[in-house]
């Protein structure tokens, strides 16, 4: 029997994800968990409960460092994640790879102490993008997703969310058609490039207290303009957008404008998120008609 109990909203979670056809791999998934434990000598705890894509379980090694078992149906997900926690790593801001095994679509991490970051400051997320970006000299050695096909991926999936209660009418296909059109102005002409999180919303951001500071899980790597990775933070309604962009050009150096209009890019889609999580998407849909 497994050590660690599936929790009962998981097996839904993965279904509105990947479809009915992934049940066969939640039920395989905890004996899968306990070989792993056994080739690991790991100490299995509790999985943790808020996966969407994977299952991961909080562990200890046998040398008694606390670690996070990784396991998920999307073996390639899975590899390319790994590469890019290996590369990132120099800079320090994104959790150490103990050991993986592509071939299961499983990884095992260290676990980091403290939680989601809440209310990042400017000087933090700069120096979260500095740790990020200065890390790898050659980001196409990791990876071949461009910057393109990455914010393809967002708009395609929220386009297919425009029909249901709540979203249809508010959010519109227009919107998701001008972010495409500017997208594809941004990519034409940006100057710069390096190897980007790409999912870098405050769910993927642990604060980890003064010494270790601010660190990055789960990315979704592709390759393209710096200020792309920034969206999230500008866009959280926190404090006006354009005095974030001010704030955060005064640390960077980021071209403010070309910010702006990555933020319009993604406007509708996290204005989608906004409305199926209670909140107000108003905001994000003036900027990103503006």
């Amino acid at each position: 029997m497994p050590q660690f109990v599936i929790e009962s909203g998981f097996a839904d979670r993965l279904t509105r994800r990947f479809g009915p056809q992934i049940v066969d791999w939640v039920q395989a998934a905890p004996a899968l968990a306990e070989r792993l434990a056994l080739e690991w000598r790991l100490t299995l705890n509790t999985m943790f409960r808020d996966g969407s894509t994977s299952l991961t379980v909080g562990c200890v090694t046998e040398s008694g460092a606390d670690a996070v078992l990784k396991l998920s149906p999307q073996l390639d997900v899975i590899a390319e994640q790994e590469r890019v926690l290996r590369a990132f790593r120099l800079g320090g801001r994104v959790p150490r790879v103990f050991g993986s095994a592509p071939e299961h679509g499983a990884m095992l991490l260290e676990r980091l102490p403290g939680g989601p970051a809440t209310t990042p400051t400017a000087v933090q997320l700069a120096e979260v993008l500095s740790g990020l970006h200065g890390a790898v000299a050659s980001p196409r050695e990791v990876v071949d997703n461009e910057l393109r096909d990455g914010v393809e991926h967002f708009l395609a999936r929220t386009e297919t969310k425009l029909g249901l209660d709540g979203i249809a009418g508010v959010v519109l296909l227009e919107d998701i058609a001008r972010a495409r059109r500017l997208r594809d102005r941004l990519v034409a002409s940006q100057s710069e490039t390096v190897l980007l999180h790409g999912d870098l919303h405050y769910g993927n951001l642990l604060d980890c207290g003064p010494d270790r500071g601010l660190v990055a899980i789960d990315p979704k790597s592709c390759i393209g303009e710096p200020c792309f990775d920034a969206i999230d933070w500008v866009l959280d309604g926190a404090q006006p957008v354009s005095r974030k962009i001010d704030d955060l050009v005064a640390l960077t150096g980021f071209d403010g404008e070309r910010l702006a209009d990555w933020c319009r890019v993604a406007a509708p889609v996290l204005a989608v998120a906004a409305i199926t999580t209670g909140r107000d998407p108003g905001p994000l849909l003036r900027f990103g008609r503006s």
